[in-house]
């Protein structure tokens, strides 16, 4: 079974290695990174990923330039940038939130290095952008990548069905008793998955009821209540349609329900002209669109979005997405200022966090950068004893309108359907 189907089992074998080692990866192409190691995948059909992947020594897996080709199509860049980017954590018995990197390095000393008997896959050394306190050299770390068979792609006329094949980068991190995984799941057909795994072991318990839950066995003392938590990822999406600063609109689906049409839900689109906040709105279907010059995107699927997050500290977390013109050092919605590209001499002024960055900027003639956020609710019970079972949060970034007709399919020609004849009835 692949890692992000089973990320628990990995997590915990994880954990419990102390000895490390890599295996030279076989999955590399010949794109030219500027920084990270390329990585290919091509599926049984033809199609084919590749990107460059790098370790951010504070959030972890960072992939740019991310190419994806379809049989018979064009090789498409589709994101410049994807990472996560904020990470926050609240234990119920505390006031307010904290920040998950202000003390666990996904990406640094608290990253796990993969190995043979934790991969189920291949093992792929990228480097990091930590730097060595002895020869201040770039030290490397080791991911995890897997291909498998996932769900069914299509069925065209009388032919046999097309099978979906999926492509993981993977990468896992362990601080105490509180373990996290990263994994970007990437797709045959062109979409994107990413997901943010929470297993561990659980260690915080309270005499208070209304922050826990009872019937979770406490090895920590003699408090009864297992405490609650709550979850807040963000994603960082930039898209890559077209050259930085070029042509590139974003843009919010609404589907309305409409009684005066037949209750219809017609699609309502509406360019975003300027940085925004903005919330899910489930009552009309709401999604967002990123499309370059010619039309093509990928509209990015809330479905998973299931939850109202609530925040004490910060305004921008109480908000699904956020909306910001392209800006090379805005890399995280929290202590933004210590992160590398500040210190480059042709980097801009960026600031604190994601409530600097969205200060009203045109989006036009810009790349629009996503911001993107889901939470979700954490309640202890008695089979998270004596390991955390893994809670997932993910989401899809879905093509739209990049072919006429589906690249998969055995005859590229539209289906034209048969008149209907009333002499023989057809």
């Amino acid at each position: 079974m692949n890692a992000a189907g089973n990320p628990l089992t990995a997590i915990v074998l994880l954990m419990l290695c102390s000895q490390f080692f890599a295996a030279p990866a076989a999955s590399q192409t010949t794109r030219d990174c500027v920084s990270g190691t390329a990585l290919s995948h091509e599926f049984p059909s033809g199609a084919r990923w590749s990107m460059c992947a790098e370790l951010n020594e504070t959030f972890g897996l960072h992939l740019t330039q991310l190419h994806y080709f379809a049989p018979g199509d064009t090789d498409r860049q589709t994101f410049s940038e994807l990472h996560l980017a904020g990470l926050l954590e609240h234990f119920h018995d505390e006031e307010t939130e904290r920040s998950v990197f202000a003390n666990t390095q996904l990406g640094g000393q608290h990253f796990i290095n993969f190995n043979e008997d934790t991969c189920p896959g291949e093992l792929v050394v990228v480097p990091t952008t930590e730097l060595d306190s002895a020869d201040q050299n770039v030290n490397n770390k080791t991911v995890c990548i897997d291909s498998y068979a996932d769900k069914i792609l299509a069925k065209f006329n009388n032919d046999a069905v097309v099978q979906s094949h999926r492509w993981d980068i993977i990468g896992a991190a362990a601080n105490g008793f509180d373990a996290w995984e990263v994994v970007i799941s990437l797709g045959e057909e062109g979409t994107i998955t990413p997901t943010i795994n929470r297993s561990g072991v659980v260690h915080r318990f309270t005499t208070q009821s209304s922050f826990g839950s009872m019937g979770v066995p406490n090895n920590m003392g003699t408090d009864p209540y297992a405490v609650s938590s709550t979850v807040l990822a963000t994603w960082r999406i930039v898209p890559g349609m077209g050259p930085i600063n070029s042509t590139q609109t974003a843009e919010q689906l609404d589907f309305t329900l409409r009684p005066d049409l037949g209750n219809r839900r017609p699609m309502n689109t509406a360019v975003l002209p300027t940085e925004t906040l903005r919330q899910v709105n489930r009552e009309q279907f709401r999604r967002w669109l990123v499309r370059g010059s010619d039309g093509a995107g990928y509209t990015l699927d809330v479905q998973n979005n299931g939850f109202q997050y609530r925040s004490k500290q910060f305004n921008w977390a109480l908000f699904d997405v956020a909306f910001t013109r392209f800006n090379a050092c805005e890399l995280m919605t929290l202590n933004n200022l210590g992160n590398s590209h500040n210190n480059s001499e042709n980097s801009s002024v960026c600031g604190e966090s994601l409530e600097d960055f969205v200060s009203g900027e045109s989006l036009e003639n810009a790349t629009p950068v996503i911001w993107f956020s889901q939470s979700m609710p954490i309640v202890r019970t008695a089979e998270d004893v004596p390991l955390m079972q893994t809670r997932s949060l993910s989401f899809d970034l879905v093509p739209f309108d990049w072919t006429e007709n589906s690249p998969f399919a055995p005859n590229t020609d539209p289906i034209i359907p048969p008149s209907r004849d009333s002499d023989n009835g057809l």
